[in-house]
């Protein structure tokens, strides 16, 4: 079972990308590690998340929760991180939220949202996937979010897929991952 299936195990949308590494990884990935991996080394991510107006923080998950996400849970092959916002509205309106009050979060016109980085590792070789679940706390956010997704959801698997890329490059190169900064947010850590 992954850990993203116990902080959201029903959802209304989702969006899974994966990258393979036939070789293997030349080290084993540690999730709280990836907290730090600079994505600013493409300048993709950093055009969409310009044009999103997302600021240069959170070209690394440790910006995302400086900026309103949580870490949710992680153990030696997964990390999930999680948001409640109103993605649509320019501003987001980010709800900081612990994550034991993840799960019952239902103020309504919200989404939840949980996010997963995944690693697989046998027989010499390994994948990597993320994936995010959004579950809406009302019908007006179901319809908002709908509109929202149709628009961004492109550019997300996108992003997503291009974060996958620079970790896979980190975890195979000699020197391992760039630009860390220590992870700081450590809740129960399973496994």
């Amino acid at each position: 079972m992954k850990l993203i299936d116990r902080w959201m195990p029903e959802w209304d949308y989702a969006s899974t990308s994966a990258i393979a590494c036939p070789g293997g990884f030349g080290r084993h990935p540690d999730p709280p590690e990836l907290l730090g991996t600079g994505f600013s080394r493409s300048p993709l991510i950093r055009l969409l998340f310009a044009m999103r107006g997302m600021p240069r923080r959170m070209l690394t998950l440790h910006g995302f929760l400086d900026a309103g996400f949580f870490l949710l849970e992680h153990d030696d092959r997964e990390l999930v991180i999680g948001m409640a916002a109103q993605p649509w509205k320019p501003a987001g309106n980010l709800v900081r939220l612990r994550p034991e009050d993840f799960t019952g979060f239902a103020l309504p016109d919200y989404v939840k949202a949980a996010w997963n980085f995944r690693f697989e590792e046998a027989d010499g070789r390994a994948s990597g996937e993320t994936e995010t679940r959004i579950k809406c706390t009302s019908p007006g956010a179901k319809r908002k979010f709908g509109a929202y997704w149709t628009v961004i959801g492109p550019f997300s698997r996108i992003i997503r897929r291009e974060m996958l890329r620079l970790i896979r490059r980190d975890l195979t190169a000699a020197g391992g991952p760039t630009e860390r900064k220590p992870a700081a947010h450590h809740p129960e850590r399973r496994g």
